[in-house]
């Protein structure tokens, strides 16, 4: 008996095993603990063989959606950004670079994403191909520094940004030094990940015996709480000098809105930690990371989203001017067309000085015509005109009075 499989024959076994995720988790994380590499991927083949009928759960198109979607809204975003710093300013400064580099950090972490999950990222541990898991570790070991850079990127451009509106001097002392606080804790944290092993090679080569690693899920928790605290001092940085500003209410609410999707990115930090604890130690590595990464990659689109929100009032500034100037000329050559028509729609009478509008037809009354009066001196009355606007194609009549004053 093997817990409760009979291990009699191997369709008992089958029946037994591959039904129950659970139980395989259990055996997986059995032959990890206790076996030499080399035997956990002969216990992966036996797996793969024995279950082979059975379906494998995968997670990998929910990680492929996020990396896809994210990075096609967060790209047009991020240009408009720099379109509107161009109109505005006709020149870039380091907080468009800054921006600049995390949103290439970002493609890089997407496109690492979507070829982790075409490789088995998002299934149990064991389905996974050991050719695969090596390439996995590979991804996973540069994704954890891309992470790291565009979270430090990203909240530098925001700092950036914030010196160029507030000139006090304490503000710019402040942001400062918080921006030399964030490039000494991002490097410290990428060499640490960068050297989480010795050899660095055995990160991914874990047939190496040999090798001493740090505890990863101390640093991953370190830094977490780093990018949560940093979130709250970016949010709260700028409303002292905030509440001295005379703002309109359009004004309020868009930097209420602002403040809310950093907030949201700072509720995204705790989430991804709520994420690192509860899996804490997993084994199951390929499927319970699922989870962090998407959650990564939320709070990395949430950060640069911030960044370039802050620099596009010129541009919607000018859009609303440029709507609003369009939708005017629209209204005036509409009601100078309606006026041409009303106008149209009268008889008119050379050589007087006012025009008597007469019926259009013998429904409307006024049929027979009686004699009209001129007006003022002049007692001429040489022709009638009748215009109809409403049928401009026709050929218009003259009808010729004999002077009679």
């Amino acid at each position: 008996m093997c817990g409760n499989c009979s291990i009699a024959s191997i369709k008992s076994l089958e029946e037994c095993i591959c039904p129950s995720i659970a139980l395989q988790s259990a055996l997986s994380d059995c032959v990890q603990l206790s076996c030499h590499f080399e035997d956990q991927v002969k216990a992966v083949g036996v797996e793969a063989a024995v279950c082979a009928a059975y379906p494998r759960p995968s997670r990998s198109k929910e990680v492929k959606t996020i990396a896809m979607v994210f990075t096609v809204v967060t790209f047009p975003i991020v240009g408009l950004r720099f379109l509107s710093r161009w109109t505005a300013t006709s020149g870039f400064w380091w907080d468009d670079w800054t921006v600049l580099a995390a949103i290439v950090f970002l493609a890089g972490l997407a496109g690492i994403e979507i070829a982790s999950a075409e490789l088995g990222f998002g299934m149990h541990y064991w389905h996974v191909s050991p050719e695969n898991g090596t390439i996995l570790l590979q991804l996973f070991y540069a994704v954890q520094m891309l992470y790291i850079l565009i979270q430090v990127f990203a909240k530098m451009s925001i700092l950036l940004f914030f010196s160029r509106i507030f000139q006090v001097r304490w503000f710019l002392v402040t942001v400062r030094a918080f921006i030399a606080f964030l490039i000494l804790h991002g490097l410290l944290f990428v060499l640490l990940v960068a050297f989480q092993c010795m050899p660095v090679s055995s990160v991914w080569d874990r047939s190496n015996d040999n090798r001493t690693c740090i505890n990863m899920t101390a640093v991953g928790y370190a830094g977490a709480a780093f990018s949560i605290i940093e979130d709250l001092v970016i949010m709260a940085l700028p409303i002292p000098e905030l509440l001295k500003l005379q703002l309109t209410r359009k004004k309020k609410i868009a930097l209420a809105i602002i403040f809310s999707l950093g907030s949201f990115a700072c509720v995204t930090s705790m989430i991804r930690l709520k994420y690192l604890v509860m899996f804490m130690g997993t084994l199951d590595t390929t499927w319970d990371n699922v989870d962090i990464v998407i959650w990564s990659i939320i709070e990395s689109f949430c950060c640069i989203l911030c960044a370039s929100l802050l620099a596009l009032p010129p541009l919607v500034l000018k859009l609303s001017k440029f709507v609003r100037h369009h939708w005017s000329q629209m209204s005036t050559r509409a009601s100078s067309t309606n006026n041409n028509k009303s106008r149209q729609s009268t008889l008119s009478i050379p050589g007087s000085k006012g025009f008597e509008k007469m019926p259009r037809s013998p429904e409307e009354g006024g049929y027979p015509m009686s004699p009209l009066s001129p007006q003022g001196n002049d007692k001429r009355v040489d022709a009638i005109t009748i215009s109809d606007g409403f049928d401009s194609g026709r050929d218009l009549e003259s009808l010729s009075i004999d002077r009679r004053f």
